[in-house]
């Protein structure tokens, strides 16, 4: 009797040993609908306001980051930025205190050896030597203006940047609102910077299957309604960390390299797995 529960045991082991031993069948997550949108998109404002002198791009333009885009009128820091850089960048006072400081010495040294001769009093040595110290103070307060001078300069140029409005990234101008002559006021939006390099989408997974996703994998992005449109592959970024209770779906964010310019606004079909015969394609405008 004991032999046959035994025996049983023993089977009932072997068949959770086999059926524990089998692959999993790896789930594909049916492709999602996403819509591409720009990385940032940006509003074009001074700080300050003033006279437009120059608009350097029109709408459509392509910019790099930090390339000049508008200029305002700005004569009186301009005037102050070489005020101050003549007296950063000349040395003339400070080798006039340096000169003067080699003189005292020799006045000092001469009426020491006149008092060792006996030919001098002790209140001409005292009035050397304190005439050498003062010279010396004057150099180093001479070294400490023209160092002063250098942070005044740099003041002045921080300030005079303001009235220039440079890209701070590399994209699109999608609208400029000004022209040369007009006047703006501070914060006020003179124009539309759109970065759509690298281009974003936001694809929202069914939450039941979101875990079989990381971030740092690869996904495919085509555009619909496009016959034969050529799948781009990107990279998740990012994957929600709360889930939308109404559609029960998770937000996983895609990042595509875009250097062909691929616009915002584009309705895709996001796919997690490549597609047949493909491991990579560039970005490529439809």
């Amino acid at each position: 009797m004991y032999r046959k529960y035994l025996s049983a045991a023993v089977a009932c082991s072997a068949l959770v040993l086999i059926l524990g031993a089998a692959p999993r069948s790896e789930v594909t997550l049916a492709p999602v609908d996403a819509v591409t949108k720009a990385r940032d998109d940006v509003e074009i404002k001074f700080t300050i306001g003033g006279l437009v002198t120059k608009v350097h791009v029109k709408r459509g333009d392509h910019v790099e980051k930090g390339q000049k885009l508008i200029e305002l009128e700005d004569l009186e820091n301009k005037a102050l930025i070489e005020f101050y850089r003549t007296q950063a960048d000349s040395n003339l006072a400070v080798q006039a205190r340096q000169a003067d400081l080699e003189l005292k010495k020799i006045e000092e040294r001469a009426t020491k050896q006149l008092v060792e001769k006996g030919s001098g009093t002790a209140i001409e040595l005292d009035r050397a030597q304190v005439n050498r110290k003062i010279a010396a103070l004057n150099v180093d307060a001479a070294e400490l203006q023209r160092t002063l001078d250098g942070h005044r300069l740099a003041q002045y140029k921080a300030a005079h940047a303001r009235y220039t409005r440079r890209a701070p990234w590399a994209g699109v101008i999608d609208n400029i609102s000004i022209s040369e002559g007009d006047t703006v006021e501070p914060l006020a939006p003179v124009g539309r910077l759109v970065v759509v390099d690298p281009l974003l989408i936001d694809a929202p997974v069914e939450t039941r299957n979101v875990n079989q996703l990381k971030v740092g994998s690869p996904a495919w992005v085509r555009l619909k309604k496009t016959d034969g449109s050529q799948a781009i592959q990107g990279t998740i970024n990012f994957i929600a960390q709360v889930a939308d209770a109404a559609s029960d779906t998770t937000l996983v964010g895609i990042e595509v390299s875009n250097p062909r310019y691929l616009k915002p606004g584009r309705h895709v079909t996001v796919s997690f797995s490549a597609p047949a015969g493909m491991a990579s394609a560039t970005s490529e405008e439809e």
